[in-house]
């Protein structure tokens, strides 16, 4: 007996039941018109994303499937008949597997071609993103739908009668997609059950990410081959037990290579690399528990050159090599860095030679073989990898390493993040390098182009001097140049590169007022590389988190939600001049240490309308923050403070930004009790008026 002669019995068996194939071609057409419905919005991404429902019937289609091939063999009493047949019964069952085989290759064949037929005019650009369709297809429908099939044969193969509809109802509900309904995971941890049962898209209600992409990794295909492995496992015992295999020494190799297989499959998938995750909360939960009761202080080093090699197979490995002067004006015998803490340090080597180090939270210290004296010269290398978070990533798929990050040691001794305790948002905190450092920098990246603040040398290769640090970003980005002016965008947001010289003609007005003002103590231009990328994430209630200037280039960022922002972009353009104000005078560096993030705030909501009132734009930043309850804290009452603001707004003084008072506020940032100091100041004005 041949698995073709099986074959052709099932499929007519299928055939003849008519409700089957039916169900079959409903599933082709529901996956299909879906993908129609979202190619009539431009949404390429969030057509697959979104389609979690059609994994959820496909799910149930497929086990029901299984559990009716074994069933019908029993109505014919097949496995009586084949087992008289040597190796009868296992040809027979092989048949049956290949009938649901071939009708999921089918399924992801034409799911893939009718969505390269309705989507072809928004992704031909991006071969690289037509490649992570089929994969992407491959992955959560076709082998999902495998998983289904063969969990289903096997059940229905170990159990008979009524109870095995229970066990596949548990199935089914234990690894769709929403299983997350079911399964909760602790606070603080980034391993979640339902994350991991899950065979369908990991991330059911996250939008599509437009500069990740979609979420497909190893670790993910590991995942789905030890589900597969595990039904064919106890396929393969059922039949020994029953005597339908030979226990002979090519069946034990066979299941020793296929158990090790599995095995190895499990080894990958909990020792895996970072994956995109909608875990936004844990970041969150970790800093608002984190310990900043010591001091912030920028550590006397200057930095001189630094040697930077990087790997993203799995997550981010590096190895930084850098040299470093010791400026202080005591001798020492510890160095501390800040490094952000999902980055673990490997080893630490000062001068070639080995030397202790402990890492707590963010925060690196170096314990020196001796002591260190002013001017002394170190050569420091660090090994570290690590990375889970969504908030930046660097692996396969797409890298997302901003300057004022800290995945670089940092000099100064603050975290990542923190929580701002009256208004319970998250707030990244600056780590930019204000010293012009020489960098070199290899980095392999998996075929997509890297895209970086500093020039590049050759392939692979970047190298140049910066003030800020270093920017990389990959995925499924493009460049654009417009007025000289190079834009890195997600490929998807093509169509709105034609505003972007509008964006900038209005900054190129805001700075030259700033600068002709005095306002900042160093001058401030639109620069010639923009990073506009969706960086903020669903837990950043703050805009104002995703755009950072530095003299060499502007991260102008926008909530990883919007995909296809043509009106967006028109729309709220106004929004993005407030957040480039935003960067010029709080997310920069170069103007020195933040002490009070909600006094810095103010003073930013506050400027913003003084300045887009001189480019005759409409703003009410400083009425809306007042409305938001943001600064509301027992600490630092307002009432009295906001009520003097009312006043010197309406007043002609406060159109004239050369005046001292906006330069002697902006002092206040970065001084202790600027509150206080700010009412002050108030009343000095009004008495001069």
């Amino acid at each position: 007996m041949n698995i073709l002669y099986s074959f052709k019995f099932l499929l007519r068996q299928l055939y003849l039941s008519y409700f089957i194939p039916i169900a079959y071609i409903g599933l082709l057409i529901y996956a299909s018109l879906g993908f129609y419905i979202y190619s009539l919005e431009g949404s390429p991404g969030n057509a697959l994303t979104s389609s979690s429902t059609v994994v959820q019937i496909g799910a149930i289609a497929y086990l029901l499937l299984g559990v009716y091939n074994v069933r019908l063999s029993d109505k014919y009493d097949l496995k009586h008949l084949f087992s008289s047949i040597k190796s009868g019964y296992i040809t027979h069952q092989m048949g049956s597997l290949l009938v649901g085989i071939i009708s999921i290759f089918i399924i992801v064949i034409c799911t893939f071609s009718f969505y390269l037929l309705v989507m072809w005019k928004y992704i031909y650009i991006n071969p690289s993103f037509i490649v992570d369709v089929f994969l992407y297809i491959s992955l959560y429908y076709g082998l999902a739908f495998l998983v289904c099939y063969l969990s289903g044969f096997m059940v229905a193969t170990w159990i008979r009668g009524k109870f095995v509809f229970p066990l596949i109802l548990l199935i089914y509900v234990l690894m769709t997609p929403l299983n997350f309904m079911f399964l909760r995971r602790s606070n603080n941890s980034f391993f979640a059950w339902d994350k991991f049962l899950n065979v369908g898209e990991p991330n059911p209600t996250m939008a599509f990410h437009p500069l990740y992409g979609l979420s497909i990794s190893h670790d993910q295909l590991a995942k789905q081959l030890l589900f597969i492995c595990i039904p064919i496992l106890l396929l393969f015992i059922y039949n020994v037990m029953h005597g339908f295999l030979q226990k002979n020494k090519y069946i034990i190799i066979t299941f020793c290579l296929v158990l090790i297989f599995t095995i190895s499959c499990l080894v990958s998938n909990l020792n895996g690399g970072q994956i995109l995750l909608d875990n936004d909360a844990e970041l969150h939960n970790y800093y608002k528990n984190y310990d900043i009761t010591h001091s912030w202080e920028q550590q006397p080093y200057k930095i001189n050159e630094m040697n930077i090699s990087l790997d993203t197979k799995k997550n981010l490995s590096a190895e930084v090599w850098y040299s470093l002067i010791y400026e202080g004006q005591t001798a020492t015998n510890e160095l501390i860095f800040s490094l952000f803490h999902e980055l673990k340090v490997k080893d630490v080597l000062i001068d070639k030679k080995q030397v202790n180090f402990n890492q707590n939270g963010d925060r690196l210290k170096i314990i020196l073989n001796g002591a260190i004296e002013r001017n002394e010269v170190l050569n420091i290398s660090l090994k570290y990898e690590g990375l889970k978070t969504n908030f930046y990533f660097a692996n396969e798929q797409a890298v997302y390493l901003p300057s004022y990050f800290n995945w670089l040691p940092s000099i100064y001794d603050k975290p990542s993040f923190i929580v701002l305790n009256e208004s319970n948002l998250l707030q990244r905190v600056n780590h930019q390098l204000t010293q012009n450092v020489a960098y070199n920098l290899v980095f392999k990246h998996r075929g997509k182009e890297v895209y970086s603040n500093l020039p590049k040398t050759e392939k692979d290769e970047w190298a140049g001097k910066s003030f800020s640090g270093i920017t990389l970003a990959s995925g499924l980005l493009d460049v654009y140049t417009k007025n000289d002016t190079q834009w890195v965008i997600p490929f998807t947001w093509k169509d709105i590169v034609d505003d972007f010289p509008t964006l900038e003609a209005d900054v190129q007005k805001l700075t030259s007022i700033i600068n002709s003002s005095r306002l900042l103590p160093t001058e401030v231009s639109f620069p010639k590389k923009i990073f506009f990328l969706p960086n903020l994430n669903t837990v950043d209630r703050n805009e104002f988190q995703g755009t950072w200037y530095s003299q060499d280039h502007l991260i102008l960022g926008t909530h990883v939600t919007v995909e296809y922002p043509e009106e967006y972009f028109t729309t709220y353009k106004n929004n993005f001049l407030v957040n480039i104000i935003n960067s010029f005078f709080i997310n920069n560096a170069s103007l020195g240490e933040i002490t009070d993030y909600q006094f810095a705030i103010l003073y930013r909501a506050f400027l913003t309308d003084i300045l887009l009132e001189q480019i005759n734009i409409p703003s009410s930043e400083f009425q809306q923050l007042l409305e938001s309850g943001q600064l509301q804290s027992d600490k630092h009452p307002i009432d009295d403070l906001v009520s003097q603001l009312n006043g010197f707004k309406n007043s002609t003084v406060s159109k004239d930004l050369s005046s001292s008072f906006y330069k002697e506020w902006a002092k206040l940032l970065h001084l202790n009790n600027p509150w206080e100091s700010l009412k002050n100041l108030l009343e000095k004005v009004e008495d001069l008026n």
